[in-house]
């Protein structure tokens, strides 16, 4: 017989049901803008509902910008545009609903209620600290891998002490969608799973109990990662696309970048953050958790810095540091040390942590906000090339290019994200094409040892330089006329 609910449980289900949609609504309005990221992921999404080629390509052919938030996106940007809700905005409010619900979940086990405090203070402290409310009020992609990431750790965390098989089912499923979160994710997958694995083993008291596990916790990790192989070889011909770009930009990045002062004093507080957390994780009774944080303070910094360098967006490192230090002083404020000395040796780096976020963070940069570069506007390139070539179209070549022109009709504007000789000159055989080339300065395309730095170098024997715009864009035009078009045909 079906279970009968009382009047109080309904009662408190209805209170509960209450309570998080004023939270989500609270999120959404003080959502104020959507970062360039979120923009364009918006932008792949509108691509690919217009059922354009390139569209499917940024779906899967990119670390920057990875898939997860794109599929969610094409949800509220399709079936669900009949409602009356900015869809990047509801998409973020609902993410960082999730991670306070989480975050809830952990005090409710764990803490006590005067821990709550620490959720008001926490944010307002780290935008002291980085003097930018930009992480938590604007809608940005990385809260999806951040809200995936506090399932995860709450659900091994709870796990810790209740050991219930359901919650490393839950852990295990988040651990294989953070693949999906861009190459932040898939660092923190990586890296977290050993973890994973050896706390769990520890802590069940047989080695036939543990039977299983591996594949448990490894399968939807591998799956994830296959999913990118496979998506890649079907639509990309190539299984290891999403990977070029950023080897290349490897290629070319100076080690020399990474000594400044403003770099040490970011991986001094991270690294403060370890020796806290390697303290907790040998004598506190949340030992597994403090492990599991490990693995996020030591690599999140050092990729930020790497894609800054590089010029790529580092996909979900805002808003997963965000939640690192808010669980980081959470899981300390609620934590148990077995001494009198380890707790002592962990207060102490607290403290030093604190002090020197101040000297890290304050500043006047805004280290997760990223500004457009300034472009030649559509107007202005098509009213050039209509005087001389009326609906001659544009290729376009890259995922932040293509987004930045957007075209769902592809009227004036086609896009691809690989680059195809053979492909273009048939293309141009049909019609009059041009060739937008950006300036060498590593945003758009890697500077070095790539067929679009050498195109801007030194061209093409079938391509004319038409036209330069300020900041040292090239308009080609391929000379190569359209069959038909040739005004020699009629003399052979």
């Amino acid at each position: 017989m079906p279970a009968k609910f009382t009047q109080t449980e309904i009662r408190r289900a209805v209170v509960y049901g209450l309570f998080w949609l004023v939270v989500i609504g609270f999120f959404y309005l003080m959502l104020r803008e959507a970062s360039v990221a979120m923009l364009r992921h918006q932008t792949i999404a509108h691509a690919i509902l217009a059922g354009q080629n390139w569209g499917r390509q940024a779906l899967v052919g990119s670390l920057e910008f990875p898939p997860l938030p794109t599929l969610l996106l094409l949800i509220f940007e399709g079936p669900l545009k009949i409602l009356p809700l900015d869809g990047t905005r509801l998409i973020c409010a609902l993410a960082q609903a999730f991670c306070l619900s989480r975050i809830l979940r952990l005090l409710q086990t764990f803490g006590k209620p005067w821990q709550l405090l620490i959720l008001i203070a926490l944010p307002v402290l780290i935008v002291i600290f980085w003097q930018d409310a930009f992480l938590f009020t604007s809608a940005d992609p990385g809260w999806l891998a951040a809200a995936v990431y506090a399932g995860f750790f709450c659900s091994m965390s709870r796990w810790q002490h209740q050991q219930d098989l359901r919650h490393l089912v839950n852990a295990a499923f988040a651990l294989g969608l953070l693949t999906l979160c861009g190459a932040g994710g898939i660092l923190l997958a990586l890296f977290s799973l050993p973890v994973v694995l050896h706390g769990v083993k520890r802590k069940l008291p047989s080695e036939e109990k543990f039977r299983g596990l591996t594949t448990l916790f490894s399968l939807p990790v591998l799956y994830g990662l296959f999913l990118l192989l496979l998506w890649n070889s079907l639509i990309m011909g190539d299984s290891l696309f999403f990977l070029r770009d950023f080897w290349l930009r490897a290629s070319c990045l100076q080690l020399s970048a990474f000594g400044d002062a403003a770099h040490t004093q970011l991986l001094f507080f991270y690294f403060l953050g370890v020796m806290v957390l390697l303290i907790s994780g040998f004598f506190s009774d949340q030992s597994l958790a403090a492990r599991l944080l490990q693995p996020a303070f030591l690599f999140l910094p050092l990729f930020f810095l790497f894609c800054r360098d590089m010029q790529v967006h580092p996909a979900g490192a805002g808003a997963l540091s965000g939640l690192m230090i808010i669980l980081f002083f959470l899981l300390f404020s609620y934590s148990h040390f077995h001494t009198g000395l380890s707790e002592t040796l962990a207060g102490a780096g607290m403290i030093a942590l604190t002090i020197c976020g101040f000297a890290a963070f304050s500043r006047n940069a805004t280290p997760f906000r990223e500004e457009l570069p300034e472009i030649p506007s559509q107007q202005q390139m098509t009213s050039y090339i209509d005087q001389f070539w009326p609906d001659s179209r544009i290729m376009l070549y890259g995922l932040p290019l293509a987004c930045s022109y957007p075209d769902t009709l592809e009227k004036r504007f086609v896009a691809r994200l690989d680059y195809q000789e053979q492909d273009f000159l048939r293309q141009a055989a049909d019609e009059q094409m041009h060739l937008l080339m950006p300036p060498p300065n590593g945003y758009f395309y890697p500077p070095q040892k790539t067929v679009y730095s050498d195109i801007y170098a030194h061209g093409r024997p079938w391509l004319l330089l038409e036209k330069q715009y300020p900041g040292g864009w090239q308009l080609w035009r391929c000379v190569i006329p359209p069959e038909g078009e040739s005004k020699l045909d009629a003399l052979r």
